[in-house]
């Protein structure tokens, strides 16, 4: 006997509710190790309600990123239209200094 598993349905009457002004229900599948990641947290955090733990988290990594980056910057280095001189970029000679210990 198993339990046959339904998707969510949304009950709302009438037309379509805009997420900007009730909120959005999001389904989250984490990986073991990203769930691992997640209860350290949880612990650092002293919140049990993963819920809650995932809007603060959200909520910082906002705020460190805002205040590392700047929104402007964060944009432009995320850009898929950005442009690279990929040759130039092959032609990049990096030099590789090893570690000599002396005798």
């Amino acid at each position: 006997m198993s339990i046959k598993k339904v998707p969510f349905v949304n009950y709302n009457v009438g037309g379509k509710v805009d997420p900007f002004d009730s909120g959005k229900i999001i389904t989250v599948r984490l990986s073991a190790q990203e769930y691992k990641s997640l209860m350290v947290m949880a612990k650092s955090l002293h919140i049990s309600r993963e819920s809650t733990l995932l809007k603060e988290l959200a909520f910082i990594g906002i705020n460190v990123i805002n205040t590392i980056f700047g929104l402007d910057f964060l944009k432009w280095l995320t850009d898929g239209k950005r442009l690279t001189d990929d040759v130039k970029l092959d032609n990049l000679i990096v030099e590789k200094k090893e570690n000599v210990l002396q005798k």
